[in-house]
């Protein structure tokens, strides 16, 4: 079974692909979107902070509004869904105390906090990063499904 796996892992990685074309009829089934998001909320982030949240926009009025901010590629309305990944600014990890609650919860120092997170002089730059990682497993763990997807 173990290679079996690996040789569907690595089939996935050799036939993905950035989709240029959906068909606007095909849908993607409940249970599979949710899949997809369960994998994204799972992915590891730097210190586990998790810096993200996940919107599925399925609202074909404010699809048209995001279009032009996506280079107004045809998939931001074609596909079934559209999941967008929203990195989390210092304002929301700081002045919201996301960041002290979760540290707090999982038994972290507050010298921790202080020293790794609070000083850090790019934190918005450094959250869009760690969106990247849950990406990476959205759009391969759509593929191993069989699900294309777009960047």
């Amino acid at each position: 079974m173990k290679t079996s796996i690996k040789q569907q892992t690595l089939k996935a990685h050799q036939t993905r692909f950035a989709c240029k074309t959906f068909e606007s009829s095909k849908t993607i089934e409940k249970e599979d979107l949710e899949f997809i998001l369960e994998v994204a909320r799972l992915s590891p982030s730097s210190v586990g902070l998790e810096p993200w949240k996940f919107m599925v926009v399925q609202d074909k009025t404010l699809r048209e509004k995001l279009k032009p901010l996506c280079w107004n590629q045809s998939q931001i309305t074609d596909a079934s869904e559209l999941i967008v990944i929203l990195s989390r600014k210092r304002e929301n990890l700081f002045e919201q105390g996301y960041i002290k609650k979760h540290y707090e919860a999982r038994g972290y120092s507050p010298d921790f906090y202080n020293t790794y997170i609070k000083n850090q002089p790019d934190i918005n730059e450094w959250t869009k990063k760690q969106c990247y990682i849950a990406l990476a497993n959205i759009m391969s763990s759509a593929k191993m499904i069989g699900i294309e997807t777009l960047l």
